[in-house]
């Protein structure tokens, strides 16, 4: 099954740059602009992964994972922030998070990530 990165960000244009730079690697994707759409969309979990926000207006990136836990869908994911600290890495490390991408992104270290990421979990 081919890989589907899916995207959450609240701001349009990152979104759509962050799902432009993915697609570029023959990766799949699909973008939502909340926490909220994207718990409200049926994901795939099997060779599904999940690229969100932390701040996101509305339920944060935080919470999602929280949720995504709750209901036994957890899928791996990396999280981006522009408030990188320690408490905050801790707390996500341990809702589920894969890792967490400084804020403003950058498209080369993005995707080195998410393809050790692929790589790990193909």
């Amino acid at each position: 099954m081919q890989p589907i990165v899916y995207t959450v960000d609240g701001e349009e244009r990152t979104r759509q740059s962050l799902t432009e730079a993915i697609e570029s690697t023959g990766v799949q994707t699909r973008g939502f602009a909340s926490a909220e759409a994207f718990l409200q969309f049926r994901w795939r979990r099997q060779s599904a992964y999940l690229l969100a926000e932390i701040d996101l207006p509305g339920i944060s990136g935080l919470e999602l994972l929280s949720r995504m836990r709750q209901l036994e869908a957890s899928i791996p994911t990396l999280l981006i922030t522009s408030r990188y600290e320690v408490p905050l890495a801790v707390e996500a490390v341990k809702l589920g998070a894969t890792d967490l991408i400084p804020k403003p992104v950058v498209t080369g270290a993005l995707l080195r990530r998410l393809a050790r990421l692929l790589d790990k979990t193909a």
